[in-house]
């Protein structure tokens, strides 16, 4: 959690969030083909959102352009899919039922069936 960095007097601290490297992280270990072409082609929050069923759009840089608070949104819910969030946690960041999310996180089971562990140092 960036807020709760702290860094010794007289240094300087800094913080890279490049490119959503925890899924590119994911990827690469866990050898997913599915997750490293999500990765590849630039934004895996619109991956996300198609696999959700709330964007049909296929030109990624237009969706991007067009859609920043839906991939806004995306963002912690990409991570959260990932670290194993929950139904209820799910639904509530999609502003869904319940079984919305549900058949969300099994959707996203199938469709990336190698499992990707995160690792954190």
């Amino acid at each position: 959690m960036r807020s709760f960095m702290v860094f010794p007097p007289h240094t300087i601290g800094v913080y890279l969030d490049w490119r959503s490297q925890e899924v590119g992280i994911a990827a690469a270990h866990s050898g997913d083909e599915r997750l490293r072409r999500d990765y590849s082609n630039g934004d895996t929050y619109h991956a996300l959102a198609k696999l959700c069923g709330l964007t049909k759009d296929n030109d990624i840089k237009r969706w991007k352009k067009e859609q920043p608070a839906m991939r806004d949104r995306m963002k912690p819910l990409q991570l959260g899919i990932n670290y194993g969030m929950g139904v209820p946690s799910l639904a509530k960041g999609l502003d869904r039922h319940p079984l919305v999310a549900s058949a969300i996180i099994e959707r996203h089971k199938q469709f990336f069936k190698t499992k990707a562990v995160i690792c954190t140092v």
